[in-house]
Parts: structure tokens; sequence; C-alpha cells
């Protein structure tokens, strides 16, 4: 008697095949892991390295605050790490975060365009090209909307 093995990997909240998600979600998912890494390593060098008095001249804050905002940072990456975990499972609230997260974003970055650094407004473009990109992919494409259907 021979039994065939399944290699189709399913999600535990969703039951989906996740190899089944469209091209487009898969990287997405992908930027969002990448992300999230990068921030929760960042997070932990700012925490290990906050007594440094490099560090601390350097960003012109003290001690205590380079570890808050490591611990934010490092919160924020690890929400950052289940979204992009949930976009490639097809979690409906995924979806709905990361499209929050990119309008959110874009408005930052049109703040921070003209308030902060209107000489250097090009250095904007790209993150906004990528939250606005991926907040129009998740809203209006067909097969990414299907996708992420309870």
């Amino acid at each position: 008697m021979t039994e065939t093995v399944s290699t189709d990997i399913a999600s535990p909240h969703t039951g989906r095949d996740i190899g089944t998600a469209p091209l487009g979600v898969k990287l997405l998912s992908m930027v969002v892991v990448v992300a999230a890494i990068l921030d929760l390593s960042l997070a932990t060098l700012m925490v290990l390295n906050s007594g440094t008095a490099n560090l601390q001249a350097q960003t012109g804050l003290g001690g205590g605050a380079l570890v808050a905002y490591g611990i934010v940072i490092g919160a924020l990456g690890a929400v950052a790490f289940a979204v992009g975990v949930g976009l490639r499972a097809g979690s409906p609230w995924s979806r709905l975060v990361t499209i929050a997260f990119a309008f959110v974003r874009l408005v930052g970055l049109t703040f921070a365009m003209f308030a902060f650094d209107s000489s250097q407004w090009y250095t904007a473009i790209v993150p906004a090209v990528i939250y606005a990109g991926g907040a129009y992919y998740l809203i209006y494409d067909d097969e990414a909307r299907d996708y992420f259907a309870t």
C-alpha cells in the first residue's frame, strides 16, 4: 500500500495552503519580515549599546532614552514580523494592518518632507512609492483580495 505525502503547508490559522499565495503577497510578506528583522536587530543594538558615550553623543539622547526607543522599535518589529507571517498565511487582519500602516506612513512621510527637510524631499519618494504600491495592491488587486477573503 502506497501513501502519498502532501508537500503543501497549511496555515494553522486560516487552513489555506500558503504555497498558493499570489506572488505579490509573497513578495510583500518577505519585505515586511525582512524589515521586521532589521527593526529587531536595531532595537537590540540600541538597548545593548545605550550606555556607550559615542552612541549618546551621535544621537543626542541619554542612555534611558535610547533604551526606551529600542524597546518601542523592538515592539514594532515584533508586530511587523507577525504581520508579515500573517500576510503569507492569508490572515485578513494582516491585510488591514498593512493597509492602515501604509497610509499612516504616507501621511508621516508627507509631513516630514515639508516640515523638517523640505530641501531633501526627494529622499522620501522611494519609501512613499513602496507604501503606496503595497496599499494599492492589497486594496485593488482582485487576486490579493480573494486570497485574504474570509
